[in-house]
């Protein structure tokens, strides 16, 4: 009895395997736009410039970058680790890249460059967001506020949608109290948020940007806040510490 029990187990745990594995290969299966590129898990200037990696369910690649430079090769996937091999005539390379981070939103691998760096790609598709300048992807998540010159805002969550249109949910509340348009100014460096509700107009000048942190100062009264991507813990907006969503 225990025997046939245990042996269960391990077919159960075999194809729960098997079927994993085959949910990651249906995700990898498209085309991907490279929006940022990381080194000891800090960003850097991209090296690769429009660089678009698209892997077939025939288990070939392409990788695509600027002027329509082309390299191609196969693709194999065994848990965590994406086996990539060039092959055309130009390269003749192979390489084991890292998984750090897969959903059909986000392609994150480590060990393009080396073993320090990792780049993050988004799908290429039709979808608003692929027009989206780096900064601007950047700023296109949910943002909580951890620290702010004023106490009113702490807790709250900020969204800024990759369609330009954003929400304000106060600490305490369920539903957006502003809503309204986003943009960035030609240099990158404002925030111009236009309000529905009222039709205030303010400029959020960004005086910090990284994956996982941001801080704007309103132009006018040079007050800051500071956000992060995760949400705030313990339920009080006063605490500081934070954990996953």
């Amino acid at each position: 009895m225990k025997l046939r029990i245990l042996t269960s187990v391990i077919l159960i745990t075999i194809l729960g395997t098997c079927f994993a594995q085959k949910e990651k290969q249906k995700l990898i299966a498209k085309k991907w736009k490279l929006i940022r590129e990381l080194d000891n898990g800090n960003e850097v200037t991209p090296k690769h410039d429009k660089l678009v990696l698209e892997f077939k369910k025939n288990g070939t690649f392409t990788i695509t970058a600027a002027f329509e430079e082309t390299h191609s090769g196969t693709w194999k996937l065994s848990g965590d680790q994406l086996k990539v091999e060039l092959t055309d005539e130009e390269t003749n390379e192979e390489r084991i890249l890292f998984i750090q981070k897969l959903d059909k939103h986000h392609f994150t691998v480590g060990n393009f460059d080396g073993p320090s760096t990792a780049i993050e790609m988004v799908p290429l598709g039709r979808s608003k967001s692929q027009h989206l300048t780096h900064t601007e992807h950047m700023v296109a998540k949910k943002w909580h506020v951890y620290e702010s010159d004023n106490p009113d805002n702490l807790g709250a969550l900020f969204e800024f949608k990759p369609d330009k249109t954003f929400i304000i949910v106060p600490y305490g509340y369920k539903i957006p109290v502003f809503t309204g348009q986003w943009s960035l100014s030609e240099d990158n460096k404002t925030l111009l948020v236009d309000r529905r509700e009222d039709d205030q107009h303010m400029e959020l000048d960004i005086v910090g940007l990284e994956t996982h942190d941001m801080k704007l100062q309103n132009h006018e009264t040079k007050k800051i806040n500071a956000f992060h991507d995760r949400r705030i813990v313990p339920d009080s907006p006063n605490s500081q510490t934070i954990e996953d969503n």
